[in-house]
């Protein structure tokens, strides 16, 4: 129990998302049935290294979809991170090169690394 306590805390770094589980869930989503069956078969998803992209519009749901699969699968006691993509970017920012290396190895420890966010990531091309 402590572990379990110990890589949610470490994982869900913002307490909010402690809130997004099932449990929580007001059955309007019909993708909900593939969360739960993510869930349900996440021994074969990470044996064959299968992951989920949620994509759409603004209050969409998918923090929250991914938010109950974290959730779910902490409680299971599977080491997951769950960042975005500007806490990425700032953590390899200004760091010497082995540093970013380091940082990169580092993300090899969790078994399933949710990012969210991706729109913070634009990328400007000249």
């Amino acid at each position: 129990m402590e572990r379990v306590k110990r890589q949610k805390t470490q994982g869900l770094q913002d307490r909010y998302l402690y809130d997004y589980t099932f449990a929580n869930d007001n059955s309007q989503n019909p993708i909900m049935e593939k969360v739960h069956a993510y869930v349900e078969h996440w021994k074969g998803a990470y044996r064959s290294n299968t992951g989920l992209l949620f994509f759409g519009d603004v209050e969409s749901g998918k923090s929250f979809f991914a938010g109950c699969i974290t959730n779910v699968l902490l409680d299971r006691d599977v080491p997951i991170l769950r960042t975005n993509f500007p806490s990425i970017l700032n953590q390899m920012t200004g760091v010497f090169a082995e540093d970013r290396v380091a940082f990169i190895a580092s993300l090899d420890d969790y078994s399933l690394l949710v990012i969210d966010d991706f729109h913070g990531a634009d990328v400007h091309r000249h």
